[in-house]
């Protein structure tokens, strides 16, 4: 069973979240802690069992009634978690206490909330999280994960990650877009070598549909951006490599840009 540590002020809105989630990753039935930010010095939390809710902690002022008629209790464990911290601060405590597979962010019901929420968020998420991070969006309806796209700066780190991808994700029906970058920012691989690396992570994801795609751009971000909206990708997956100085200063930094500015959901894998 899965653990989603989910990020979500609406509590309606895990009813149309884990449906998604579930059509990417193929599974059913997950343990789902929603953290919610209130006026206590401490964590309190309500677990939801086969429509029942358990109380673990003291709380006051809380009603179940949004609880019971949610779908989202039909076929998973929903635990609700309320603290005085704003996220970026509980991450830490709610990373070591849960330990979640994924954790889950969105949606955004704007642009500018949504640059709000990771303008304070975002290094934080980067620095402290080691498991997947989804960035759902806007829409919840809107997203059907038929087309993935991978954007790799072509490392071995990159390629590990995209072995943790392919098993991750439930291909059936869904294509998959290998690409990368190349600028005139800092050094790369020629050009034969970088074309060689991509067709054999091709290679590797043999029982999917697979297409490669070596874009020359002035930079990182504009080159996946753009990539984005001539092809009207569904989902874009890039790795975090924090701990590597020189590439997390280029592509890292590229990263969070496109988190800000990406159209569509985004998976981001950790190392």
């Amino acid at each position: 069973m899965a653990r989603f540590l989910v990020f979500e002020k609406h509590l309606e809105g895990l009813d149309l979240l884990i449906p998604v989630v579930e059509d990417l990753l193929g599974e059913r039935g997950h343990h789902v802690i929603n953290y919610h930010q209130l006026e206590t010095a401490e964590f309190v939390s309500f677990t939801e069992r086969e429509g029942k809710p358990l109380m673990e902690g003291p709380a006051s002022n809380f009603s179940f009634t949004d609880m019971k008629d949610l779908k989202v209790i039909e076929s998973n464990v929903l635990q609700l978690v309320f603290g005085a911290d704003a996220f970026h601060e509980a991450l830490n405590p709610l990373m070591e206490t849960y330990r979640p597979s994924f954790l889950m962010i969105g949606p955004f019901g704007d642009l500018k909330s949504k640059t709000n929420f990771l303008s304070a968020e975002m290094k934080p998420l980067l620095r402290q999280v080691s498991c997947p991070i989804f960035f759902s969006g806007e829409v919840y309806e809107k997203m059907k994960f038929k087309r993935i796209v991978f954007a790799s700066d072509l490392s071995s780190a990159d390629q590990e990650n995209f072995r943790e991808l392919l098993d991750l994700v439930q291909w059936q029906d869904k294509t998959l877009d290998l690409l990368t970058i190349d600028t005139a920012q800092y050094f790369t691989q020629p050009d034969v070598v970088m074309r060689e690396v991509i067709k054999d992570m091709a290679a590797e994801a043999r029982m999917h549909e697979v297409s490669t795609h070596f874009k020359e751009d002035s930079s990182v971000q504009k080159g996946v951006l753009s990539f984005l909206d001539e092809h009207e990708a569904d989902l874009l997956v890039m790795c975090n490599h924090s701990h590597k100085k020189l590439k997390h200063n280029l592509w890292g930094n590229a990263l969070e840009d496109i988190v800000h500015k990406a159209p569509v959901p985004m998976l981001i894998i950790n190392d």
